[in-house]
């Protein structure tokens, strides 16, 4: 399985897991999610990946509720389909939530990090178009709970970010020739 120079690349150990998630990224997504409406561990698993390209397993989920439902932050409710067993959050779960999202600057740190790892070394990312890129999506997100209240607004920031894509996209063409 392991040759000289490390892993097999033909292993399957390689492709187990695409990406590495914080730590308590997980329980703050399922809160958030279970802050929105009441679900079951598979909607979960679905509205996760749905809005991450990343699917937690079963063997995450499942234990996560369990503890959650211990902890008394979600409970069991009623559910038209007696298959599926849907939790909510109780208001202690909606007051972990609010100190996790108080506590939110930690994570987005190690998501910084996690971004300028990928864009800096696995991307080759030149330094300042990483801050650049890094300082944009930082201002979309500022801007972002503003915008969803506001279809106004939320169609000229998506107009100005598409104007720029445009620009650069025209700063690409001139840049064909140097193998881009």
């Amino acid at each position: 399985m392991h040759s000289k120079g490390g892993l097999n690349p033909n292993s399957r150990i390689l492709s187990r897991r695409s990406i590495g998630v914080p730590k308590g990224f997980l329980i703050f997504l399922a809160l958030h999610l279970l802050k929105v409406r009441p679900s079951s561990g598979s909607e979960l698993m679905d509205k996760i990946e749905e809005i991450t390209k990343w699917r937690p397993s079963p063997g995450s989920i499942y234990p996560l509720l369990s503890k959650m439902k211990k902890r008394g932050i979600i409970v069991q409710v009623e559910s038209e389909e007696p298959v599926l067993k849907r939790f909510a959050l109780t208001d202690k779960g909606l007051e972990e939530f609010e100190r996790m999202k108080e506590e939110d600057a930690a994570l987005m740190d190690r998501f910084r990090a996690t971004r300028r790892i990928y864009w800096t070394v696995i991307e080759n990312l030149d330094d300042d178009l990483f801050q650049a890129r890094d300082r944009l999506i930082g201002v979309i997100s500022e801007v972002a709970s503003f915008t969803n209240e506001n279809s106004e607004a939320l169609n000229k920031v998506c107009d100005i970010i598409e104007n720029s894509i445009k620009e650069i996209i025209e700063v690409k063409k001139t840049l064909k020739g140097h193998n881009v």
